[in-house]
């Protein structure tokens, strides 16, 4: 643990280096997850069930490649370049400028959990291209859930220009006597959580 530093952040730097992601269940408990398959929670539709939205899509603050370059603790097999010289590369592949990353390892690993972190890097990052807030009426979801984090959703929507499936990275539940009850959801894209 470095001085000051907070336990979120103590163990966010420890899972980043594994590639996993923090996140809770409903009743607050923290899981760390690695990349899983999932299928669709639910479908929103414009013109059904999605009574507003907004949506960002931009490639603002993405990259288009990555390096992750650290060093790895020596020893009587692990010396010299090897230790000192560890570094991964990944390419996002989605944008037509170059626009690299460059970061520093929170441990020191080897090659392969420097492709790891680079990998987890380039997960975290296209989070930021797509963005969407989307309004439904009520708090259950189609099949009768409350709507919570870590879900897949297919959104349908031609004014947001969304026809994808999205991962649910927020829940927003909200009552009142004008709107009712209502639920607003922050949905990015899935492999941002780790979810395909």
């Amino acid at each position: 643990v470095e001085p000051g530093e907070t336990a979120f952040r103590f163990l966010d730097r420890l899972a980043s280096m594994r590639g996993l992601f923090l996140t809770t269940d409903p009743s607050g408990v923290l899981i760390a997850h690695r990349l899983g398959r999932e299928g669709a929670f639910a479908e929103l539709v414009e013109g059904k069930n999605i009574l507003s939205g907004a949506c960002q899509i931009s490639d603002v603050s993405a990259f288009s490649a990555g390096q992750v370059i650290g060093q790895q603790r020596g020893d009587d097999q692990t010396d010299g370049d090897t230790a000192r010289k560890p570094a991964a590369a990944v390419e996002w592949g989605e944008f037509g400028r170059y626009k690299n990353k460059l970061i520093f390892p929170e441990n020191p690993g080897d090659s392969n959990e420097l492709r790891i972190r680079a990998d987890h890097m380039r997960r975290v990052d296209m989070a930021a291209k797509v963005e969407a807030s989307i309004v439904v009426q009520g708090w259950l979801a189609p099949r009768g859930d409350l709507w919570a984090i870590r879900k897949l959703v297919r959104v349908r929507s031609p004014m947001l220009v969304l026809d994808k499936t999205l991962a649910v990275a927020r829940v927003h539940f909200t009552q009142d006597n004008d709107t009712g009850t209502r639920t607003t959801l922050t949905l990015i894209r899935p492999d941002a959580m780790g979810m395909t």
